[in-house]
């Protein structure tokens, strides 16, 4: 297993980088002395397949159509949400991002997600093993050379299409295999998917935390969108009945109810994190789907994000209130 620490981490999911043509900037979190966050997790890397016609494909006159198709070949490339990772929409966002390692903060990039493609890339799917392997190379290789040359500090899996088990594990040894001891390697599963149940990905949590659980820094458990509820902490409980380390295992909720369904108020969420702690003082933190509209009932208004992990940050014990350190 990997080294633990009873230190709370309070991590922001940030995807919406841009509303209405405005920056949603992060940078308020890190303007006080002492940033309010511990970790970004910057949303959502997908890999995407195109068709080409091959070099040397099937020629045909441009007056007679082809008996025989052209062949085709296929394309790779990655999209952070709906754009090329090096696209100059994300330039200022790049520039954030190298702002908060400045300050401590942890960089993390969410792969996978809501959008089916990107994991069955990464899978084993039917075929030669010869083959097999040639397209995960191709895949993971995109994907590596990025967290590479944006300089991420880790990954976050989030398996949301079903994926085999020795799928799983290839990625995520093959991925410890290639970067530093530092480098962070997270999954998001669902909180059914600890509890023995079924969740999105269809994965074995409980046998990939025995054969690859020395290798995974921590879990991002959901507790929204129907998958467990953080109204209180029966949930988060059962999690520990199992054999998951409740220092590895962060409670993940949503920030706005824009964002989903299940949402918890703050003064809720306080609630819950002091009875998680009553029975687990050594839990290892909260995670928000997403920066963006955190604490508003809406996507319009003034920005009230910072307020929203002021209190969070205060409610883990990391830092002072706004309110207490006005």
């Amino acid at each position: 297993m990997p080294p633990v620490t009873t230190a709370k981490k309070l991590i922001v999911y940030h995807q919406t980088y841009h509303h209405d043509g405005k920056l949603q900037s992060i940078l308020p979190l890190i303007e006080d002395v002492q940033p309010i966050i511990t970790h970004v997790v910057f949303a959502a890397l997908h890999i995407n397949v195109t068709l080409q016609d091959e070099e040397g494909g099937a020629a045909h006159d441009s007056d007679e159509p082809s008996l025989s198709p052209a062949r085709k070949k296929r394309c790779l490339h990655l999209t952070l949400n709906d754009h090329s990772p090096d696209d100059r929409c994300y330039d200022q966002v790049w520039r954030e991002k190298s702002l908060l390692q400045s300050k401590g903060v942890k960089t993390m990039l969410l792969l996978g997600g809501a959008a089916h493609g990107t994991i069955s890339e990464l899978d084993y799917a039917p075929g030669s093993y010869e083959s097999n392997q040639q397209r995960f190379e191709i895949a993971y290789g995109l994907v590596r050379d990025l967290l590479i040359r944006k300089d991420f500090d880790g990954i976050d899996l989030d398996v949301e299409e079903p994926m085999s088990q020795s799928g799983a594990e290839r990625l995520i040894r093959r991925l410890r295999q290639d970067f530093p001891k530092t480098f962070l390697i997270t999954m998001s599963p669902m909180a059914p998917g600890l509890q023995g149940g079924r969740e999105l990905s269809l994965l074995d949590y409980s046998g990939l935390e025995e054969t690859c659980g020395h290798l995974i820094d921590w879990y991002h458990v959901q507790f929204y969108n129907g998958w467990g509820s953080a109204e209180d902490a029966r949930g988060y409980g059962k999690l520990t009945e199992t054999a998951f380390d409740p220092r590895r295992l962060v409670l993940t909720i949503l920030s706005s109810p824009t964002h989903g369904h299940g949402f918890v108020n703050i003064d809720g969420i306080d609630k819950t994190v002091q009875m998680i702690r009553a029975g687990h003082p050594s839990f290892a933190g909260v995670a928000c789907w997403e920066y963006f509209a955190s604490g508003r009932n809406n996507k319009e208004g003034d920005a009230s994000e910072k307020q929203w992990y002021s209190r969070l940050s205060a409610i883990l014990g990391l830092a002072p209130s706004a309110s207490d350190s006005a």
